[in-house]
């Protein structure tokens, strides 16, 4: 989390707003080392961990956790499992392409030329890849 400034101000803001009584805060590290990681999970006790990378799973393992009895782990890249294992949150890069080219198209076929006067978002949200890590949520519905 310590490089990605914008996803860490999101949960600490969304702990602040839905006025979290007792709020854990994140591990930082790329990945965190043994003992701080484990200084944190024994600490905290924490439901589920959303990592960056393989570092909380080699933890868990570790420790002995038994995921996801223990805690869930999903992860924000693939982290070289076989696929079905960890759960995790992808970006749509074949999506955010396509949209990419055909905002490219529509800028050239106008003779648009320099930065746009009024600005466009397009959001394309991440996708939901299911994995053992988390247990299926009762009468969830997943999106394609």
């Amino acid at each position: 989390l310590n490089d990605d400034h914008l996803r860490l101000g999101a949960y600490l803001a969304g702990q602040v707003f839905k006025k979290v009584p007792k709020p854990i805060p994140p591990l930082v590290g790329s990945p965190p080392e043994s003992s701080a990681f484990d200084a944190w999970f024994t600490r905290y006790q924490p439901d589920a961990i959303i990592d960056f990378n393989s570092g909380s799973l080699e933890n868990l393992i570790r420790l002995n956790r038994k995921i996801p009895e223990d805690c869930a782990l999903v992860t924000l890249y693939d982290v070289g499992q076989p696929p079905g294992q960890i759960a995790q949150v992808r970006e749509d890069y074949d999506t955010i392409g396509s949209a990419a080219v055909g905002t490219l198209d529509q800028l050239l076929r106008h003779h648009e030329i320099g930065p746009r006067l009024i600005a466009q978002d397009v959001r394309i949200p991440p996708r939901w890849i299911e994995g053992k890590s988390v247990a299926p949520l009762a009468n969830a519905s997943t999106r394609p």
